[in-house]
């Protein structure tokens, strides 16, 4: 269903400043809010009640559906692992499952409806999905369309249950090192690209689907591109994600796993929105610079989404989990007063610490001449509209 329902995001105090450079205009600055706060409130009296009666009633039945369908699906791609073989049972028979399985997921856990906007069609040549990064529920999203897609994920979502049997085999993912931002990490992804060349447009290879921000936000900016996703030179088909919310941010930036899965699941329902823009062609100097080529991806998104860029990485998020997790500890509940406090009161020996200052800019526009079809580039935000036609 489309509707004009724009995202709920920050609101960021940050005083701009103009900078001419060259012939284009900049607009930087700096604000004490970051992109791993969490944009919502701390439970009030109505949310605690709420969760308190949902937690005993509709959490555990939920928690029991979502459990079976992984089981299920998990007895299933070991099975097919086992068999291995495709007139017994095929992968497009298990990538079937895979799809139902997830939207049946993320249905059970409140998101009836996901709002889709562009066209997810990729266009020859494309062989990869780059999207924005907010939470764990659009991984599920991103299995149960049409383009199921293979995922590039790191070496520490190999410990996320059902990841390794699904993600990695069924679904023909790669992980990389995660811990090289420089592209150094690469390898996998270049071998893979070459196989897909190889193999041409009849294989079974899917799409990759790369989350190149590393890490996830709150939604509020589109933080650093690693540009190891961008160094095959490849065409790539951009994506943003959001999850407009009233009462919980079901964002996983800064909150325990159990604390997301809990909440998440005692509200009644739960929003998303998915929008995919035009394939991008890379340029002949995109293709030779991959930090220009992840700048100028960044930069598309966050202009067509209306957010701020923020020159934050994975490193600046762990040292706010650092000074997060000091406060919740101060708590005589530890991490259970997450339930309560998603925002927690800052600790006054921070007083003497460094403040973390991050920088945002205001994303440019970017007409891109040498493309085939640009008659049209991106005029509108509105959010009920194609932005990328």
């Amino acid at each position: 269903k489309k509707t004009d329902f724009q995202p709920k995001i920050a609101t960021l105090e940050v005083d701009y400043e103009k900078r001419e450079v060259g012939s284009e205009l900049l607009f930087e600055g700096t604000s004490e809010k970051g992109p791993f706060d969490r944009l919502d409130p701390n439970p009030g009296f109505y949310e605690i009640v709420k969760t308190l009666v949902l937690s005993v009633t509709l959490l555990p039945i939920r928690l029991l559906i979502v459990a079976t369908i992984f089981g299920i699906l998990l007895l299933l791609s070991k099975l097919w692992a086992a068999i291995n073989n495709e007139r017994i049972f095929s992968r497009g028979a298990l990538t079937f499952f895979i799809r139902v399985s997830s939207r049946s997921v993320l249905f059970v856990c409140g998101f009836y409806w996901i709002e889709v906007y562009g066209d997810a069609k990729l266009k020859k040549g494309t062989p990869i999905i780059v999207s924005s990064h907010v939470s764990i529920w659009e991984v599920l999203y991103f299995c149960s369309s049409a383009l199921c897609p293979s995922y590039v994920f790191k070496n520490d979502c190999l410990t996320v249950p059902v990841i390794g049997e699904v993600a990695l085999g069924a679904l023909q993912g790669i992980n990389v090192d995660n811990k090289n931002s420089s592209g150094g990490g690469s390898a996998p992804l270049i071998k893979r690209i070459e196989e897909m060349e190889e193999a041409g447009p009849e294989s079974d290879y899917r799409p990759l689907l790369i989350f190149p921000e590393g890490t996830t936000g709150n939604g509020s900016s589109i933080i650093s591109f690693r540009s190891g996703s961008f160094v095959p030179g490849a065409p790539v088909k951009p994506v943003l994600v959001s999850m407009p919310f009233k009462h919980f941010s079901p964002s996983y930036e800064s909150i325990y796993t159990q604390v997301l899965v809990a909440r998440s699941l005692c509200q009644f329902y739960n929003r998303m929105q998915v929008r995919y823009l035009e394939d991008y062609i890379p340029s002949e100097e995109e293709k030779n610079d991959p930090k220009l080529y992840a700048e100028n991806v960044r930069n598309i998104i966050a202009y067509a989404s209306n957010l701020p860029m923020c020159d934050a990485s994975y490193a600046d998020k762990r040292a706010f989990h650092k000074r997060l997790e000091a406060r919740l500890a101060n708590h005589r509940l530890g991490w259970l007063s997450n339930f309560i406090h998603v925002n927690p009161p800052v600790l006054e020996e921070e007083s003497s610490m460094e403040k973390l200052v991050y920088q945002y800019r205001r994303p440019r526009r970017i007409i891109k001449a040498e493309k085939e079809d640009s008659s049209d580039d991106i005029d509108s935000l509105d959010m009920s509209t194609p932005l990328l036609a």
